[in-house]
């Protein structure tokens, strides 16, 4: 049966045209069904790092070869004890920039306001407090 069949036939034989469109009909498929397959496919994929050092890994993305800009090489988190990224905000998409235009840069005062509080508690309660740089 070719696909450009119609799908649908008759029980009965020839009819008048009269009954033709209130004929009964039942739906017909000759076609074998394909199961899908359990696993998805697998497809071979290229990671490049910020610091230029690769990996291979097997993933269903069909796309062969991520570079990545933000990964665990340059990340404060992950690498704490490498000092340039200590004090380094980074504003790709200027959102800092803009929150300082419109807000100013008031809540990053060296004095805070609860700092004399915050001293007076910890003597009370037998702490030594932080001391100031």
């Amino acid at each position: 049966m070719s696909a450009l069949t119609p799908i649908l036939r008759t029980r009965s034989g020839t009819l008048s045209p009269l009954f033709t469109a209130l004929r009964p009909t039942v739906q017909c498929r000759n076609a074998n069904l394909i199961r899908r397959p359990k696993r998805p496919y697998l497809l071979d994929q290229i990671i490049i790092l910020s610091d230029g050092s690769t990996y291979k890994q097997l993933t269903t993305s069909p796309k062969g070869i991520i570079r990545s800009t933000k990964d665990i090489r340059n990340n404060p988190l992950w690498n704490p004890s490498i000092k340039e990224f200590g004090d380094v905000e980074e504003d790709e998409a200027g959102r800092l920039r803009r929150f300082r235009e419109r807000f100013g840069m008031g809540f990053e005062s060296e004095t805070e306001e609860g700092a004399e509080d915050l001293e007076s508690l910890l003597v009370v309660s037998g702490t030594e407090a932080p001391k100031k740089k």
